[in-house]
């Protein structure tokens, strides 16, 4: 039977802004949230958020780092303020160095990142207590007196730290979380904290919890949910199928991911603060982490109907010592940018969806959620055809499509089809059903508007939406599965590309090609990319004006001041879209013609300083130090070393101390030591535990352990478009 969705089922929420939420800047900028989402000064704003544990990094490093999540296409940062981290005994305050909030909330100023302020007092975070003091464990998550007396002393010290940089006075803080997974306990505790909190000076449009807290709904709080693909909790990660990938209500999910929720859904926006993109490891349970796992479940979210994604964690950190509990050292969590800044592919994929979301916000903000009448959410599933869809009015939206299930085995798909019911008016998108291999997720476009003419579906997911030359011009990709066809009733002109038309049964036109092209629709434009491409998107305002750069050979990682981490002695190539009125430093090379329909190449040889190799020289059993002669690393951003190593687990000592370690989970461990030596200064010594045989998540590898069976150092060197760094 074929899928069908009736638009006359359309959820509708109201857009009518919460009167207890929002708030005003200096400027006159407004916030305001409603039941549909939020909104920025009258415009549909789809708030995107990363977590970085700003008190687990080193404060060197914030600003490069923030920039990371920023060019991934983020324009929140949450963090945690852990009290214990901050508070050592009554009265005792740890505010400097690392610690330094207020450093930090600065910096995500200077980068024009929001703030969503998590501050407890319980966070959990794999922290110690979950953050909290010993000295405030007696009565602590209650309302008992002294225990709030606590609260009060380190609220009151907080505001003091954060002052004057509220979002009411022109700063970034838009929004404070309370409490946390606040799930056994008198519902009347949340309203005692957010009070407490205003009282002390904490104050923000936004006020937050998680879903999976108990609040009384006359509190004004927003719940937004978390949903985990893999399970640092759970024996070997979770190897049980999980939720997040069945299009599943929002109880459904909570109460398989989050134990319940305490909150009628449809009486709150449907945002994230949790979505996980790893987890954190300890003991014995290994796992790793598969980028498309995580990438698929944030599809999941936004398909039925999410109005902000929030990632926990987006941007990996360190564990300070003696508050880390039983967890690792290391709080790397197979982030998209782990503790030591590399990029994992998640990075890449986590950037493009939020490209689709950054364009196509207005369309997604008036789409509701329509759902497959025949949907079961049941995780292990693999009969049915996972789908949802999200549309308007008008009909028109996007068609979200999955066939990846973490920890179940999916089936190859023939009948990846819909019949979109609008009325008296059926639309089959796509007029043939399309094929779908295990493992493959994606979003198309039904009716999609681009100048005065329709897309009346595509199987090419959207990337952007630009005015190019004054015209209205949609960017889609090709996914390598997809057969890559468009289908209009409007007038189609090609203008770059070998293309193939044909016609259905009614006479639509329907294009396609292998590579890349671009067609006139009507007074619109298409320009249809490869998958490689679309990983390599990043959309930019440079030289005055807003473009598409693809970049191949280095990592886009600041986009306000252009600059691309690229390997030493390495070309960066870049298309940029449109290329018109582009001006790089002299070191840049024009090429002309470009893999991009309609853009400009450019190409640049990065620096390669003088390095000399850096060796692991035996210290003794399991023993191995980081040789690094003085100024080997001088002009280098980054030097990755990636170290094979064989054994339960590998620690990185300073002078004899432990400060990281990393639990052997699938990967060769990377450490960068530009940031090690900036932030450890003495012998780096690498220490290999030998295998355990209780290890579960991962295979034992063949080689006698511990040993180091080779590293390789990877030197990346900053390299920008202008003059300007």
């Amino acid at each position: 039977m074929r899928s069908r969705l009736d638009l006359a089922r359309r959820e509708c929420r109201s857009p009518a802004p919460f009167a207890w939420a929002g708030g005003a800047g200096p400027d006159g900028e407004v916030l305001q949230v409603s039941r549909r989402g939020w909104v920025q000064d009258g415009r549909p704003w789809f708030p995107l958020s990363g977590e970085y544990p700003f008190a687990r990094a080193p404060r060197h490093r914030w600003h490069d780092e923030l920039a990371k999540m920023k060019a991934a296409g983020l324009d929140t940062i949450a963090t945690y303020v852990l009290w214990n981290h901050h508070e050592i005994a009554p009265g005792e305050w740890r505010w400097s160095g690392d610690g330094d909030v207020r450093a930090f909330v600065e910096e995500c100023a200077s980068l024009r990142l929001n703030l969503w302020l998590r501050i407890g007092p319980y966070c959990n975070a794999e922290a110690a207590n979950g953050g909290l003091p010993e000295f405030a464990l007696p009565g602590s998550r209650s309302d008992d007196s002294l225990y709030l007396a606590h609260v009060e002393r380190y609220w009151r010290r907080l505001a003091a730290e954060v002052a004057g940089l509220g979002f009411a006075d022109g700063g970034p803080i838009i929004a404070i979380q309370i409490e946390n997974e606040f799930d056994d306990g008198d519902p009347a505790h949340i309203a005692t904290l957010r009070g407490l909190a205003v009282r002390c000076g904490l104050d923000a449009p936004f006020f937050s919890v998680t879903a999976n807290t108990r609040f009384d709904p006359a509190t004004h709080v927003l719940p937004l949910l978390g949903g985990y693909a893999y399970r640092g909790w759970e024996s070997g990660g979770g190897t049980a199928p999980v939720s997040g990938f069945s299009f599943g209500t929002d109880e459904w999910q909570a109460t398989t991911d989050l134990g319940r929720i305490y909150y009628a859904a449809d009486d709150y926006p449907r945002g994230y603060i949790e979505m996980g993109t790893g987890s954190p490891m300890r003991g014995l349970d290994r796992f790793l982490v598969d980028a498309d796992d995580v990438v698929a479940q944030a599809y999941d979210g936004l398909g039925r109907g999410a109005a902000m994604l929030g990632y926990y964690l987006f941007h990996g950190g360190t564990q300070r010592p003696g508050l880390h509990g039983d967890w690792s050292c290391s709080y790397d969590f197979q982030a998209p940018v782990g503790e030591f800044g590399v990029r994992r592919a998640s990075w890449s994929r986590y950037r493009r969806l939020h490209g689709f979301i950054r364009s196509f916000t207005p369309e997604l903000d008036a789409a509701g959620v329509v759902r497959d009448p025949r949907a079961r959410h049941e995780p292990d599933d693999t009969m049915r055809l996972r789908h949802i869809g999200r549309f308007d009015e008008h009909g028109r939206g996007f068609w979200f499509v999955n066939n990846r299930q973490r920890n179940v085995a999916m089936p190859e798909r023939h009948d990846v089809q819909v019949e979109v019911v609008d009325g008296g008016a059926t639309l089959t998108v796509p007029d043939r059903p399309l094929h779908m291999p295990p493992g493959a997720y994606a979003v198309f476009p039904v009716r999609l508007a681009v100048g005065d003419a329709e897309i009346l579906w595509a199987t090419l997911p959207p990337l952007a939406r630009m005015r190019l030359d004054g015209i209205d011009t949609v960017v889609v990709w090709r996914p390598s599965w997809s057969p890559g066809e468009l289908a209009t009733t409007d007038e189609l002109r090609i203008e770059n590309g070998d293309v193939t038309l044909r016609a259905d049964a009614a006479g639509t036109t329907i294009a396609s090609g292998e590579a890349p092209w671009a067609a006139r629709i009507g007074s619109g434009r298409v320009i249809v990319v490869s998958e490689e491409d679309s990983l390599a998107a990043s959309r930019v305002t440079l030289d005055g004006a807003e473009r598409l750069v693809f970049s191949r050979g280095g990592d886009l990682v600041d986009i306000d001041a252009p600059a691309w981490l690229v390997p030493a002695g390495d070309e960066l190539v870049v298309d940029v879209l449109p290329g018109d009125g582009v001006a790089p430093s002299a070191s840049w090379k024009r090429l002309g013609s470009a893999g991009v329909p309609g853009a400009d190449r450019w190409a640049l040889t990065a620096p390669a300083p003088s390095l000399a190799e850096t060796a692991l020289v035996p210290a003794g059993e399991g023993r191995w130090r980081i040789d690094v002669r003085a100024g080997s690393l001088d002009g280098l951003a980054e030097a990755q070393l990636t170290i094979d190593y064989v054994g339960a687990s590998a620690a990185l000592l300073v002078d004899g101390a432990v400060v990281t370690e990393d639990l052997f989970h699938g990967e060769a461990w990377s450490i960068d030591l530009v940031h090690a030596r900036a932030t450890w200064p003495g012998e780096l010594i690498v220490h290999v535990e030998p295998w355990d045989d209780g290890i579960r998540g991962v295979e034992r590898r063949a080689d006698t352990s511990p040993a180091v069976r080779g590293h390789e150092l990877r030197a990346r060197v900053r390299v920008v478009w202008g003059e300007r760094s």
